[in-house]
This record gives structure tokens, C-alpha cells and sequence, in this order.
């Protein structure tokens, strides 16, 4: 009974179906947040057993990028301490302590057959659970049903953003691209015909989702799987630098020149919380204001109305650690994801062509979902779908690189 409760697994699992619920009208249904509640206590505690087994007993080798990892953690404590002082603050410090050390876990102890199993165990519920969910999304939008016709419980001025059951149209299409990708990966693991043709259908319904959602993240994880089989297909090391230089060079530039109004059009307000961070980060560079302030703060030096800023925070991960955080966190969490990746691809480069294929996938899910929060900021401070998949299969696929 023991090792079922400190089994981190079953915490995976349960958030997985929160965080995908969370987007979804099934958040709605009254005293669901109840279970919320529970399974964050859940997670709070194993980060205490997850700290004594490691220094005690589940001792493994210590990895370069978790130095940039603890520096994070440790210097935001700091900072929760001495500069913002409030319990809100450590509250959320807590949960991404939860983040980065119960469900980014590297259970190297495990043997490869049961590190398989599990993470399995997991994309097959993930795939199936969005399959679902886009099912019926889909049919209610090709129905023209509104949602609220059908679940009275909901508050009717919030339904009109509602896509099918989705509470808007980027949580949809990016539920769906990142299923769609992990469909994939199963689709190369499998040797059963019914399984090969059920996720077929899986991947159809959900690409289907993607293109009706219409949300613009939801296209990274599809562009990101294209352009790494191309770089690995294609050797040359110019066409890397290339392909790798442009896309960057074209961002930067066409937010500084082009028209404001074709740029609005492009990132839907996201260029105004961009600009009114500038503002912020100017005022508090090394330490930012706090998770609890940020909203307030940032309202003081906005450029123009800030939409979706308290629901969505500032659309981009790096922007939001720095007016939370100031540069030295975001400096130490963006070079942990360099280590990380940098650690995937010297991993990838020593395996066979199959396992090329299988893990190759899984590392674009888990870039894609990097460049998503490019325009999104689910990364940490927040449990979301987004940041568990991330998290979840970033720590299994350290663990698989590393088994024997």
C-alpha cells in the first residue's frame, strides 16, 4: 500500500485527467475543484518522500541541466523570501517545486520494461481521453449546439468562448496537436493491427480538430515533428544553420517592422502584454514583482487594454519569468532547457534507427511544447495540460535515454 501512495505514476495520471479537464466544461461541474485540491495536497506531499527516498534510498546520478534546475528553485525561494513576502508567492513556488521534482522525475532505479509500461500506460489515456473530448467537440460544433443548451450548471456569459467542450478554441487545437503526436509515437511502437488502425482514426479525428479549432499554437507540435525529421534527413550542416537561423530572424524582425495593425492581426493582443512587460522588466530587471503582483504591475505600465493577461498571463514563458522572476531565473530556467535538449539530441545521436524514430518523437513533443510557449506561458506558476505533458514526458525520456 506504501509504494502505491509514493508511486509518482498515479500522481501523473491524476493530473493528466485534471489538467485536460481544466480546459474543458468537466472543470465546471460543481466540487470538481475539490478534486483539484486533494491531489495537489497529494503532491505536496510526495515532493517530501520524493526528497527523503532520493537522499536515502533511490540514489541515481546527478545530470548537469538539473544544476540550472535547483538554481531556479532555490534562488525564486530566495527571492519568495526576501523581496515579494507573501504566502500567495510561496504557494505558487510550491507547486512548481511539484513541477520540476515529482512530475519531471527521473526514476532511473526503474528498469527499461517498466519505464515502458508506464509511459504507455499514459499516452494510451491521453489519446483516448482527447479523442473523446474532440469527438464530441466536433459533432456539437458541426451541430451548431451550444454548450450551455446542454449543461445547465454553466455560467451563460461564459460559454460564448466555448469550443465544442473546450473552454476556448487554443486549448482545443493544442490538446489536440500534442494527441495527435503521441498518437504517432504509439503508432511506431505498435505491432497490433487493431491498435495501428484505432489510432488511425485517433490521429484523423484529431488533426480534423486542429484545422477546425483554428488556434495558432496548435500548429507548433505538427511544424515541429516536420522540421526535425527534415533536419535529421537532411545532413548537410548549412541547410541546419539555415533552417534553424531563419525562422528566428524572421520573428524578431517582423515584430520590430511590421505595421501594427498587421502585427495585431497576427498575435491577437499578445503584442501588447509583450510591450508593457518591456515597461516592467525596465523598472524590476534582477528580481520582478512576484506572481501575486504581476497582474497589478503590469496594468500600471501598459501600453493598451491588456486582454486575457489575469486568465492567460503574458502568452509567453520567458516574459513571464522575467517580470515574475527578473533575468537571473529566467537566465538559469532557459539555459536548464538548452542542457536538457542539448542532453536529448547526444542521447538520440548514440541510438539505433528505431529508437531514433520512437524517442525522436517524443523530444519534438516535448520542443513543440516549447515553441508553444513562445505564445502561451504553461511552462511553470500554473498546472496545465500544456506543462504536465511537458514535464511528465521530459522526465520519462531521461530515464529511457539512461536505461539500460
Amino acid at each position: 500500500m506504501f509504494n502505491v501512495l509514493t508511486n509518482k505514476f498515479y500522481l501523473k495520471l491524476m493530473y493528466l485527467f485534471i489538467g485536460l479537464s481544466f480546459s474543458t466544461v468537466i472543470s465546471d461541474i460543481p466540487y470538481f475543484n475539490l478534486l483539484n485540491k486533494a491531489t495537489l495536497a497529494y503532491g505536496i506531499l510526495l515532493i517530501f518522500i520524493n526528497i527523503f527516498e532520493v537522499l536515502f534510498f533511490k540514489k541515481r546520478k546527478f545530470y548537469f541541466f538539473e544544476v540550472f534546475l535547483y538554481a531556479f528553485l532555490f534562488f525564486t525561494l530566495y527571492l519568495n523570501l526576501t523581496e515579494y513576502k507573501l504566502t500567495e508567492n510561496l504557494k505558487v513556488w510550491l507547486v512548481n517545486v511539484m513541477i520540476l521534482t515529482v512530475l519531471f522525475s527521473i526514476d532511473t532505479y526503474k528498469n527499461k520494461g517498466q519505464l515502458n509500461k508506464e509511459i504507455n500506460i499514459i499516452s494510451y489515456f491521453i489519446v483516448i481521453y482527447t479523442f473523446i473530448l474532440s469527438l464530441c467537440s466536433l459533432i456539437l460544433m458541426f451541430l451548431n449546439k451550444n454548450i450551455g443548451s446542454i449543461f445547465k450548471f454553466l455560467d451563460p456569459s461564459a460559454v460564448g468562448s466555448y469550443s465544442g467542450l473546450f473552454k476556448n478554441e487554443n486549448s482545443f487545437g493544442i490538446a489536440a496537436s500534442l494527441s495527435l503526436v503521441i498518437s504517432l509515437y504509439l503508432l511506431f511502437k505498435s505491432n497490433n493491427v487493431l491498435n495501428k488502425i484505432l489510432l488511425v482514426i485517433f490521429s484523423v479525428v484529431q488533426f480534423a480538430s486542429i484545422i477546425f479549432a483554428n488556434g495558432r499554437s496548435a500548429f507548433f507540435p505538427v511544424l515541429t515533428l516536420i522540421f526535425i525529421y527534415a533536419l535529421y534527413k537532411f545532413k548537410n550542416i548549412y541547410f541546419r544553420i539555415a533552417a534553424i537561423a531563419c525562422p528566428i530572424i524572421t520573428a524578431i524582425v517582423s515584430f520590430f517592422a511590421l505595421p501594427p495593425d498587421i502585427l495585431h492581426k497576427l498575435l491577437t493582443g499578445r503584442e501588447y502584454l509583450w510591450l508593457s512587460a518591456f515597461r516592467l522588466i525596465n523598472r524590476y530587471p534582477l528580481t520582478g514583482v512576484g506572481n501575486v503582483n504581476k497582474v497589478g504591475r503590469l496594468n500600471d505600465v501598459r501600453v493598451e487594454y491588456l486582454q486575457g493577461l489575469e486568465e492567460g498571463g503574458l502568452h509567453n514563458i520567458f516574459f513571464e519569468i522575467l517580470c515574475v522572476n527578473g533575468i537571473i531565473s529566467t537566465i538559469f530556467f532557459a539555459l536548464f532547457l538548452l542542457f536538457l535538449f542539448i542532453f536529448f539530441f547526444k542521447k538520440l545521436s548514440r541510438e539505433n534507427p528505431y529508437n531514433k524514430k520512437i524517442y525522436g518523437t517524443l523530444v519534438c513533443l516535448c520542443l513543440s511544447i516549447v515553441f508553444i510557449n513562445f505564445l502561451e506561458s504553461s511552462l511553470v506558476y500554473i498546472i496545465s495540460f500544456i506543462s504536465i505533458i511537458f514535464w511528465i514526458y521530459a522526465g520519462y525520456l531521461v530515464s529511457l535515454l539512461e536505461s539500460k
